[in-house]
């Protein structure tokens, strides 16, 4: 069987039981799958964040051992930008650097998705 490599990046606010629907064939004809990238918003990075959605998705790739990674750690201002005062002047280097970042350094999307990440979020 040839296996080809695809990169679907979703955003919970658009993305949702279609794409699920997609993987799942991918995960039932034998293929690995990897979620290289998502986003708690809409897909132009806009609209807040999606929690319920955000929920059923990770709760879709939990339930089928799919691991994954959340854009994105940076200043770039949109709903689905986790640190939007990473590069502030009001934290010292060390501070930005060592990862263990207060909530006050991180957005609504980077507080939602460490909750995740940590297994907090009682949704």
């Amino acid at each position: 069987m040839s296996m080809r490599m695809k990169r679907k990046i979703f955003s919970t606010g658009s993305h949702g039981q279609e794409l699920r629907d997609k993987v799942q064939t991918a995960l039932d004809n034998g293929l690995p799958v990897f979620c290289t990238q998502w986003g708690v918003s809409l897909d132009t990075g806009d609209s807040g964040v999606f929690y319920d959605e955000s929920r059923e998705w990770i709760d879709y790739l939990n339930a089928n051992n799919i691991s994954w990674c959340n854009w994105s750690i940076g200043s770039r201002h949109t709903a689905s930008s986790n640190v939007l005062r990473f590069y502030s002047d009001r934290f010292t280097i060390e501070q930005k650097l060592a990862g263990h970042w207060s909530d006050e350094m991180l957005s609504e999307s980077g507080i939602f998705v460490r909750a995740l990440i940590r297994g907090e979020d009682n949704g």
